[in-house]
């Protein structure tokens, strides 16, 4: 289902808008006389693609348990993907910074915010594999997944709000950079809170993995 919607998402939202590399079809406002802007959002835009293609690949739990080598293999794509998107990210938001007359403070540091922890926990998670520590592996990769999502809200939220006359956009559109992003925080603080008791399901030939405890009894969580 989640896969489902991520690909929708692209074909509706991303597809048409990039896929000619037109800077005219640009989702977002494009800085006057900067050669840089439409170049990093393109940028930005491939590598967030592949890393929630790629997302959704790592949290396929019977996939992850069926082929733990191609889980290992989409998990290094997914990290090189934010790695590469989150500086993309910073520039655009660098570039937005500039125009704070037009754009709000607060959807500036929202996104600021978002871009250091979208990238800190995908660190953090690949190196929570790569000392075994599976129980924080999956849950600073559930973070970090979050974050990925996190625009398809920051673009549906404007179309959902259209039968709402009474809704005001300018709260939608100040607030844009923390509402998508901390909403799926809570949903997946949620759902760890929920599977806590779950054993961790370790990969195969990961050579001498912590013992496969529930999540709350680890003395790490």
């Amino acid at each position: 289902m989640l896969t489902f919607l991520v690909v929708a998402w692209l074909l509706v939202f991303v597809i048409p808008a990039y896929a000619t590399l037109d800077p005219a079809h640009a989702r977002i406002a494009l800085t006057p006389g900067n050669p840089f802007h439409y170049p990093l959002l393109i940028v930005h835009v491939v590598s967030g693609t592949v890393a929630m293609l790629s997302g959704c690949v790592q949290i396929w739990p019977r996939f992850r348990r069926r082929h733990p080598r191609a889980h290992r293999v989409s998990g290094r794509v997914y990290l090189a993907a934010v790695v590469v998107g989150a500086p993309a990210l910073a520039a655009l938001i660098f570039f937005r910074a500039e125009n704070l007359g037009k754009e709000p403070t607060t959807v500036v540091v929202g996104f600021a915010v978002l871009t250091l922890l979208w990238a800190g926990t995908a660190v953090a998670g690949y190196a929570a594999a790569r000392q075994r520590r599976f129980a924080d592996h999956r849950k600073w990769m559930l973070y970090s997944f979050a974050f990925t999502l996190s625009i398809i809200w920051s673009r549906t939220a404007f179309v959902a709000a259209l039968p709402f006359p009474r809704l005001d956009p300018r709260w939608l559109t100040e607030n844009v950079g923390w509402f998508p992003w901390v909403l799926n925080l809570l949903i997946v603080q949620w759902w760890l809170n929920r599977t806590a008791r779950r054993p961790v399901v370790v990969p195969a030939g990961a050579g001498d993995p912590e013992p496969a405890v529930p999540a709350s009894q680890d003395p790490r969580s």
